[in-house]
C-alpha cells in the first residue's frame, strides 16, 4: 500500500481513512458533491469521480445500478511460521489448500470459492490445512522446519469476496452511470475473473472513460 499512497500524494492527492461515503449528491445527471456525513466535498465543473467500491456499496450509492446478486467466499489462513527463504509459491490440487505462499515472515494459504471452508471452525481448519501444506513443503524440499504440530494460525473469512459466476453472459455495468462518475472494481470488468488484474483493467478503463 505504501507505494500507492506515495504516488497519490506525489500527484497532489489526499488520502482519507475511516471516512465512509454516505451518499452521492446528484443533479442533472452529474455528481455535485460527496456526502461523508460530518462533511461534504463539493465538485467543480471539471471534477470527476471514480467509484471503486464493492457491488453492494455501489448499489447503495446508485440504487438503480445492476450489480452481481450472488457472491462466493474466500478463506485465508495466516500461520506464524517464519521460514529462511527464498519466497516460494505452491499451487495444490484436490486439497483444501489451493495456493500456499511461503515467506520469511510466515506462511499464507488461500482458498477461493471456499464455501465449505467458510463454514468450518478455525480450530479444525488450521490444523487440516497445515497438514496438507506441510506435506507439500516437505515433498518440494522447501527450506525451513516443518513440524507436525500446526503453528498459531489466524483465519480470515471474506464471505462476499468475489461475484459468483453463472451460465450466460456476464453482468457488464455501464462504465459511466453518470456523466462525471465512472465505475471501477474487479466486478465491473467481467472479461477476467475477480482478480487484481481485473481491478487494474477496470481502473484504467474508468480513467479513459472520464478523460474522453
Amino acid at each position: 500500500m505504501a507505494p500507492a499512497l506515495a504516488a497519490l500524494q506525489a500527484a497532489g492527492g489526499t488520502v482519507r481513512f475511516g471516512a465512509r461515503l454516505r451518499r452521492l449528491v446528484t443533479q442533472g445527471g452529474r455528481v455535485q458533491a460527496l456526502d461523508f456525513g460530518e462533511d461534504a466535498m463539493a465538485l467543480g465543473p471539471r471534477d470527476a469521480v471514480v467509484l471503486a467500491t464493492p457491488p453492494w456499496e455501489s448499489q447503495r450509492l446508485l440504487p438503480h445500478l445492476d450489480v452481481p446478486a450472488a457472491h462466493a467466499p474466500i478463506v485465508n489462513l495466516h500461520y506464524a511460521h517464519p521460514t529462511p527463504g527464498p519466497v516460494r509459491f505452491i499451487g495444490m490440487l484436490d486439497a483444501l489448500c489451493q495456493w500456499v505462499l511461503v515467506r520469511p515472515t510466515g506462511v499464507a494459504v488461500t482458498v477461493s470459492a471456499g464455501d465449505a471452508a467458510a463454514r468450518e471452525e478455525a480450530e479444525t481448519l488450521g490444523p487440516r490445512a497445515w497438514a496438507e501444506l506441510r506435506e507439500a513443503a516437505l515433498a518440494f524440499g522447501v527450506a525451513g522446519d516443518w513440524p507436525a504440530q500446526a503453528p498459531p494460525c489466524r483465519v480470515v473469512k471474506e464471505r462476499r469476496a468475489t461475484p459468483r459466476h453463472a451460465p450466460g453472459p456476464p453482468l457488464r455495468p455501464k462504465r459511466l452511470p453518470l456523466a462525471n462518475l465512472a465505475l471501477a472494481g474487479d466486478w465491473t470488468d467481467p472479461v477476467l475473473p475477480a482478480t487484481i488484474e481485473a481491478s487494474v483493467r477496470s481502473g484504467q478503463a474508468a480513467a479513459k472513460a472520464l478523460l474522453r
